[in-house]
């Protein structure tokens, strides 16, 4: 059983799927967060009625680690995905997470890619902002074969990442 700064060590900084845009789209503040200090590190922070929420992918994201890591906020500094905690707990052996962490980037990586091709290529959005924007698209026709088909491709990658999202790393 690692301990859990190896844990983190090990897999948070070969992830960075829960900042990225790919896990969540956005992460909700809480009360207690410094909004001020987290406005003048260069976080675009969303008022949603009550709410204050970080979008995603975070600016503070620099490959997979955090450029703000210690004035990260609170829901950043609890959150553990379930590779983490099985890793933390042994039930995983870290090279097994790892290997989920690598096949759910490259899904991410491949989306990117169709996405991209599609012309939704905001890359300031979430990985399924930009999907869902880029299904109303389609759905508003005048799409060529050759784009549905792509579309097709998409389609079946978010699939299958959701599926491995849902099964691995959502605790």
């Amino acid at each position: 059983m690692l301990s859990e700064p190896d844990a983190v060590a090990r897999l948070c900084t070969a992830c960075g799927l829960c900042c990225s845009g790919v896990l969540f789209a956005d992460v909700e503040l809480e009360p207690h967060d410094n909004i001020p200090l987290l406005q003048q590190l260069g976080l675009p922070l969303k008022q949603l009625k009550s709410k204050t929420k970080l979008p995603q992918p975070c600016a503070a994201l620099d490959g997979c680690l955090c450029r703000n890591y210690t004035q990260r906020p609170s829901r950043c500094r609890t959150f553990e995905c379930l590779q983490l905690l099985k890793v933390k707990n042994g039930e995983t052996a870290p090279e097994s997470a790892l290997t989920n962490i690598r096949k759910a980037r490259q899904l991410a990586e491949r989306a990117e890619h169709f996405l991209d091709q599609l012309g939704h290529n905001h890359l300031k959005l979430s990985l399924s902002q930009r999907y869902r924007r880029c299904i109303r698209a389609a759905e508003g026709g005048g799409w060529t074969s050759e784009q549905l088909e792509t579309l097709a491709e998409l389609q079946m990658i978010v699939h299958q990442l959701t599926a491995l999202l849902q099964r691995e790393f959502y605790p």
